[in-house]
């Protein structure tokens, strides 16, 4: 008994069209660069202030002799300016992604 071709597994199977690309809008560009601003910003800021004279000045030293304590220890301090190199690297990568975004 000769074997019959089956239809169905012979058949090829119909072309998946690609997903249209993404619509950038002025928001979304707005969004980024408002964002990338924003983190280099606070990154700046975090680098430097915690190393200025007017650091130990602030609300929470204020609050008790434990809080300034901790408020002034040079780790707390490089943490809080490892934290702005981290803003500072996100607003670059941002920044890289705004150019990939308008391509």
């Amino acid at each position: 008994m000769p074997l019959e071709p089956n239809s169905a597994a012979e058949s090829v199977p119909a072309a998946v069209p690609e997903p249209a690309a993404p619509t950038v809008t002025f928001g979304r560009k707005a969004g980024r660069v408002a964002m990338s601003i924003f983190c280099m910003a606070l990154g700046v800021f975090l680098v430097i202030a915690p190393w200025s004279d007017l650091w130990p000045l602030g609300y929470l030293p204020a609050l008790g002799p434990q809080w300034h304590a901790i408020w002034i220890n040079s780790y707390f301090r490089g943490a809080a300016s490892g934290l702005g190199v981290a803003d500072i690297y996100i607003a670059i990568k941002e920044i890289f992604g705004f150019r990939d975004l308008t391509r």
